[in-house]
């Protein structure tokens, strides 16, 4: 249920934190040889895909396919007061513009 299956390649969702994605992170992930360690580089987007070579699905060849992890910034559904304080601080200095036209 982990993984969906492309030929000999597995598919799965990393869920991140928005300061993961833009600090980088070690994030553990599963594979079908137990859960091992990502690393997340900093300034990771929405839909990228890391990838794990040759820890997929055996091949006829005898080799193996490839984990892909898609990457998925997810938010909290609330926060505390302390943490609006420092998103709204964040928000504040930062440079950043989303919308704007580059």
């Amino acid at each position: 249920p982990d993984f969906n299956v492309q030929a000999a390649d597995l598919y799965c969702d990393l869920n991140l934190a928005p300061w993961e994605a833009v600090l980088g992170v070690q994030a553990k992930i599963p594979t079908l040889d137990g859960p091992t360690s990502l690393r997340v580089p900093p300034g990771t987007t929405a839909s990228s895909q890391l990838r794990l070579r040759g820890l997929g699905l055996p091949r006829e060849d005898k080799t193996r396919g490839d984990i892909y992890a898609t990457v998925r910034i997810r938010t909290p559904d609330s926060v505390s007061a302390e943490e609006r304080v420092l998103w709204e601080q964040l928000a504040s200095i930062s440079t950043f513009k989303p919308r704007s036209e580059s």
